[in-house]
C-alpha cells in the first residue's frame, strides 16, 4: 500500500479552508504576521511557495569560534590555549589594544586554525602575523582566516575616514596581492548595521551595499575580482527572532551569489559568520542569555552560517564564562547532532519563501541606491545613520512599553533584579559625518 493512498493529497485551498474551520469565525487574516521589514508571514505554507533558490548553506559543517579581548597577554594567551584545547577551531583577537601578537598566539599552531585579527592597521597586523608564521615555519597558504578590517563600516561607525575612501579600501585590497586566497582580507561587518538599529533587509543590504563598493573599487585598480571576492567575508547578528534569523543567513547567501554572478566572478563561495544579538542579550538576569543564546546559534547553524560566535552571557572574557558559551556549540554539535546535516531548513517551506522575499527586497533596494548617489555617498551625507537610528528608536519605544516583550526584562522580570528604564544612545563628539549610535541599557 503506497503512502500516497493513506495520506492522500490536499491542495493548498483544502488547508486554508481547514485552518479557517478550526478558528471557529475569527478571521484567517489575523494568523497573518509582519516581518521586520514588512514581509508578510503566512500561518500556512506548502511547496507552491518555494523560491527554487539554490546555494542558500555552508559547504561543510560549521567552526566554533571564540573571539578574545583584553590588555593582559598571558591571561589571554591562557584563555586561547584552552579554548583551543576544548575543540574550538577559529579564534578571533583584537589586534587594535596595543598586545604583542606573538605573546598572544604562543605555543598556538597557526596551521591547524582559523585566525581572525580585528584591525584598522591591516598592513602593521599582517606584518605581525607574517612573521610569527615565518618563525614557525608554516607555508603562508596553509594559513586560513580573516582580517576583521572593514574600512567602510568603521567609517560610518566612527564618523570618519583616517584618510580617504579609495585610500582606506585600497590599503586593504593590495594587501591581496601577497596573501593566499584562504586568508581573507576584508570582513564586512554586516552586525555593527544591525546593533546600530537595521531590521534584517537593511543589514544585508548595506553589507552587500558595502561588498560592491569593494568590488568596484578593485575593479578600478585592476585587480583580480575572483581573489578579491574570495577574500570578503562577511559577519551577521542573529537574535531570538528564530523565523528572521534563519531567513536572513540563507538569504544573503543568495544575494552575494547574484552580485558576483554580476560581476563575472565564477566562484560564488560565501564565508559567512553568525554573531549573537547585543539586542537580545538580557542585561539583567545575566543567566538567563545562556538560553538566549543557545537559540540564536541554534538559528545560525539551521541558517547555514560556516562560524558561529557566541558572546559571553555576562560579557566577560574570562574562563568560567568564555567555556559556558563554547558548551554552548558542543550541546548543538555533540547531542543535537546539527553538524550531521549540510542543510536543516531545506524544504521547509516557510524559511525557504522568506529568504526568498528577504532577497528580492534587498536586491530591488540595492539597484535604487546604485541608481541614485550610490551608498558612499548616502552614508555620507548621514541618510543610512538615519534611517538605523529611526528604526533603533522604533525598537527601543517597544522594548520600554513592553509592546516588544523581552522575556525577564519587561515580563517576568525577577523582583530582586534591577529594571530596565531607559535606552541611550553612544555619541561621537568629532565626526566628518554622523557616526552610529549603539545602545546603552540604562538600569535602576
Amino acid at each position: 500500500m503506497s503512502m500516497t493512498s493513506i495520506f492522500p493529497h490536499s491542495s493548498p485551498e483544502q488547508w486554508k479552508d481547514k485552518v479557517i474551520e478550526e478558528l471557529k469565525g475569527q478571521p484567517f487574516e489575523d494568523l497573518i504576521g509582519k516581518s521586520q521589514d514588512g514581509l508578510e508571514l503566512l500561518p500556512l505554507y506548502t511547496s507552491k511557495d518555494r523560491k527554487g533558490l539554490h546555494g542558500m548553506h555552508a559547504q561543510q559543517a560549521w567552526q566554533c569560534r571564540q573571539d578574545f579581548w583584553g590588555k593582559k597577554e598571558a591571561p589571554l594567551n591562557a584563555l586561547i590555549l584552552e579554548a583551543l584545547g576544548a575543540s574550538v577551531s577559529s579564534i578571533g583577537l583584537d589586534d587594535r589594544e596595543g598586545n604583542e601578537l606573538a605573546a598572544l598566539l604562543k605555543e598556538v599552531q597557526l596551521d591547524v586554525i582559523s585566525l581572525h585579527l580585528k584591525t584598522e592597521e591591516p598592513e602593521r597586523s599582517l606584518s605581525d602575523l607574517k612573521a610569527i608564521i615565518e618563525k614557525q615555519k608554516i607555508p603562508l597558504e596553509n594559513i586560513h582566516g580573516s582580517l576583521d578590517h572593514d574600512p567602510i563600516g568603521e567609517a560610518i561607525e566612527r564618523g570618519f575616514w583616517k584618510n580617504t575612501p579609495d585610500a582606506d579600501m585600497d590599503a586593504a585590497l593590495n594587501s591581496a596581492k601577497e596573501w593566499p586566497s584562504s586568508f581573507g582580507i576584508i570582513t564586512v561587518r554586516m552586525d555593527r548595521f544591525h546593533l546600530a538599529g537595521a531590521t534584517s533587509g537593511k543589514e544585508l543590504l548595506y553589507g552587500l551595499a558595502s561588498a560592491k563598493c569593494y568590488l568596484d573599487r578593485a575593479k578600478e585598480l585592476g585587480l583580480d575580482l575572483d581573489r578579491i571576492a574570495a577574500g570578503i567575508s562577511f559577519h551577521l547578528a542573529v537574535d531570538t527572532d528564530f523565523i528572521e534569523s534563519i531567513s536572513k543567513c540563507m538569504a544573503f547567501r543568495v544575494l552575494w551569489a547574484n552580485l558576483l554572478n554580476a560581476y563575472g566572478v565564477k566562484n560564488k563561495t560565501c564565508h559567512l559568520s553568525a554573531r549573537t544579538s547585543g539586542w537580545s542579550m538580557a542585561p539583567v538576569d545575566l543567566d538567563t542569555n545562556l538560553l538566549r543564546t543557545s537559540s540564536m546559534a541554534f538559528s545560525a547553524i539551521a541558517g547555514g552560517c560556516d562560524e558561529v560566535i557566541i558572546a559571553p552571557h555576562d560579557g566577560n572574557c574570562d574562563a568560567f564564562s568564555m567555556r559556558m558559551a563554547r558548551n554552548i556549540q558542543h550541546l548543538l554539535r555533540h547531542e543535537s547532532y546539527m553538524d550531521k546535516f549540510q542543510n536543516p531548513a531545506e524544504g521547509a517551506y516557510l524559511f525557504e519563501h522568506l529568504a526568498g522575499e528577504l532577497a528580492d527586497t534587498v536586491w530591488t533596494a540595492l539597484k535604487l541606491i546604485e541608481e541614485g548617489k550610490g551608498f558612499l555617498s548616502l552614508f555620507e551625507e548621514g541618510k543610512i545613520q538615519a534611517d538605523m537610528k529611526a528604526s533603533a528608536e522604533v525598537k527601543a519605544k517597544e522594548i520600554l512599553s513592553a509592546q516588544r516583550t523581552w522575556l525577564g526584562v519587561n515580563l517576568y522580570a525577577a523582583k530582586d533584579e534591577q529594571k530596565l528604564t531607559d535606552i541611550h544612545w553612544t555619541e561621537t563628539k568629532e565626526s566628518d559625518f554622523p557616526a552610529l549610535s549603539f545602545p546603552i541599557f540604562q538600569l535602576s
